[in-house]
């Protein structure tokens, strides 16, 4: 599988039902922590993210996570990012995605 297959996949997993600028932000967070478990058969927009996210200007500079609110609940996630402000992205289905 190519790198651009495979990012496509891993934004789907992570952001499938998110917009653009989420899919954007995952392609540019898992350029910087490759250590991401979403992993889903990409869609049209996870495509066209995974080929052309270099040449579009970072979202979320700095940030080096993101987790669902699931997520969050978890204890060794929260020490993580204790004191850090997030970037909220807001996803279909009230579903929302946090970058650290």
């Amino acid at each position: 599988m190519d790198n651009i297959s495979e990012l496509a996949h891993v934004i789907q997993g992570e952001a499938g039902l998110c917009p653009l600028t989420a899919m954007l932000a995952v392609a540019w967070i898992y350029s910087r922590n490759d250590t991401m478990y979403g992993y889903a058969k990409p869609s049209g927009g996870a495509r066209l993210i995974a080929k052309f996210w270099e040449s579009i200007p970072d979202p979320v500079p700095n940030k080096h996570f993101i987790f669902s609110r699931q997520d969050l609940r978890q204890a060794r996630v929260r020490r993580l990012i204790r004191n850090k402000e997030p970037t909220v992205f807001e996803c279909l289905g009230g579903l929302k995605l946090y970058a650290y």
